[in-house]
């Protein structure tokens, strides 16, 4: 696994992407508090995007500068692009953090929230 520590130059393009402001991100990033590989995977999707938007490039020669700026393989950039998002679920009742299928099954609520509901 490829090491991505943020640099200087993307400290700038991080902020701008998230609305942090730079100071914030540079004092994350020294007290490691940033996943500096989601980070990474944030920059490469929106870089990507970028790119494509110009339509001057194909995918593939995206995918391989890309992978050429931040020293991973290309496939594994086409990997991040690809990759969904983990959708996080929380009972509203409680807030506790729960399954999608539960989220589903439940109308919103954990099993334990669910049961109280009961009224017998």
């Amino acid at each position: 696994m490829n090491d991505f520590y943020i640099e200087s130059l993307y400290v700038q393009k991080v902020a701008d992407i998230s609305g942090i402001p730079v100071e914030y991100v540079v004092k994350m990033r020294d007290r490691q508090l940033l996943d500096e590989q989601e980070v990474r995977n944030m920059l490469i999707r929106y870089d990507c995007h970028a790119l494509l938007l110009t339509q001057k490039f194909t995918e593939r020669q995206v995918y391989d500068r890309l992978a050429g700026i931040y020293n991973i393989s290309s496939s594994q950039v086409q990997r991040i692009i690809k990759m969904k998002s983990k959708r996080i679920f929380y009972c509203m009742q409680c807030g506790h953090e729960i399954t999608k299928a539960e989220f589903k099954r439940n109308g919103g609520m954990c099993d334990r929230c669910k049961s109280q509901s009961i009224i017998v």
